[in-house]
């Protein structure tokens, strides 16, 4: 549980640095952007099962909001706020004439704070490439302690049951972009996320035979993808000083 709270603080305190900050210029200045994206998790890499059962990819999706500041051309950090459908999945083969595969495909919804700093390098007069990594806490939104789930086909279920309800994490990325005459990014970028301890446990079993199959772990990792659109928060004031500005005029009578 300490953990938990230096994570916390330490998005609290990355926070007020970079609102503390001033912008500067082209790459500097703070920017708020949206994104969204796919991910793929699964259990632990070291969970194991017997043949008859396939360990695969659960497919989810991640969309939310960041702010932004670049403290200089070349590097910056960022805060977000994303909601995030993450899981696992499991088949069986059933081997029966049809060779009929069962599946459980078990998701939870989280929200995750990642704050992260990043490192820019310039491609061609307006392209970018960037690399970013950081720390973060993700917040499990759905409400349960257990959660059984079964398998339309075949004598197959799971049951989840939830470890905690917060975790840290570390992310790692790249992304590559372009930077539009106004100031605004389009990103487009892949990351990995590592999370920290156990969010939740899984049992597979056979309600019919009352046999336990194995168990699994959740961390919440992933890799993800993510396409983002930034804007560039200094427009703002320019607009503003454009449609403020005292301009001379000559009256002729």
């Amino acid at each position: 549980m300490n953990r938990h709270k230096y994570v916390l603080k330490f998005i609290f305190l990355a926070t007020l640095l970079i609102i503390s900050q001033k912008k500067a210029s082209a790459q500097t200045g703070w920017r708020i952007g949206a994104d969204a994206g796919g991910l793929i998790s699964r259990t632990f890499v070291n969970d194991t099962t017997n043949d008859n059962y396939k360990k695969k990819y659960y497919a989810g999706y991640r969309t939310g909001l960041n702010l932004s500041w670049g403290k200089s051309e070349m590097n910056g950090f960022s805060l977000a706020f994303h909601y995030v459908d993450k899981g696992i999945r499991y088949q069986l083969l059933t081997n029966d004439s049809l060779n009929t595969i069962g599946q459980v495909r078990m998701g939870s919804k989280f929200l995750e704070i990642p704050f992260c700093m990043y490192f820019k390098q310039d491609l061609g007069i307006s392209g970018f490439v960037r690399e970013n990594f950081g720390l973060g806490g993700a917040f499990q939104l759905t409400k349960y302690d257990s959660l059984r789930t079964k398998s339309k086909v075949g004598d197959f279920e799971g049951v989840n049951t939830r470890s905690t309800q917060f975790n840290a994490f570390f992310r790692l990325g790249i992304e590559v972009g372009n930077r539009f005459a106004n100031g605004d990014l389009l990103t487009f970028g892949v990351h990995y996320q590592q999370g920290f301890g156990t969010v939740s446990t899984q049992n597979f079993n056979s309600p019919a035979k009352n046999i336990n199959y194995f168990n699994t772990r959740f961390n919440g990792s992933y890799i993800g993808v993510n396409l983002g659109y930034h804007f560039n928060l200094t427009n703002i004031g320019a607009r503003e000083e454009f449609f403020t500005k005292n301009i001379n005029k000559t009256i002729l009578y």
